[in-house]
């Protein structure tokens, strides 16, 4: 949802960015979107600003323009459908060891580094700006498919479900449960 505040700039709300009290970790945790809006918005020469808190836990984002768009609406439509192919909430439950991470991180690299100078000019990008994008989506990627190290994204889940649980059976019996 979009709409024009006060100040004249672009306000949009994005579910699931924040979880208060209550919330769903899990939700939160397995969420790509906040890092691929931050990529998204670089392609589009924005940037995006936490704005307000909404009384139902989400966060509201101000878009500042800060520049020219890196790309044409086509090119940043082909990377991010690039992107969110490999860079998903099922990729981010895989199981890697420290290889198969680091393969599926230089192949990422590699293919979206392909793709973007095989289709520099048709995406009206220029070759000056190859390499800083491209380092720049990975800083945020890499960081966030660390989880798949070990299982140590799944093993969490198992934390937190046993954390509820206690927390359930731990309460007065007269008090209500809600889900």
């Amino acid at each position: 949802m979009e709409q024009e505040n006060d100040s004249g700039v672009e306000a949009r709300y994005f579910p699931g960015q924040y979880q208060g009290e209550g919330g769903n970790m899990l939700a939160l945790r397995l969420d790509t979107d906040t890092v691929s809006k931050k990529i998204e918005s670089q392609l589009r020469g924005q940037r995006l600003e936490p704005y307000k808190l909404l009384e139902n836990g989400e966060m509201e984002y101000r878009i500042l323009q800060m520049g020219e768009p890196i790309a044409n609406e086509l090119g940043i439509q082909k990377i991010m459908s690039q992107i969110d192919a490999v860079f998903n909430s099922q990729t981010v439950q895989g199981n890697f060891n420290d290889s198969r991470y680091e393969e599926f991180i230089i192949n990422m690299r590699t293919q979206l580094t392909r793709e973007i100078i095989t289709n520099l000019y048709a995406w009206g990008m220029s070759d000056v700006d190859v390499d800083g994008l491209i380092n720049s989506m990975m800083n945020l990627i890499e960081p966030f498919m660390s989880r798949t190290l070990d299982n140590t994204e799944r093993d969490s889940y198992g934390m937190k479900g046993r954390m509820e649980m206690r927390e359930i059976y731990n309460r007065p019996t007269n008090q209500k449960i809600s889900f």
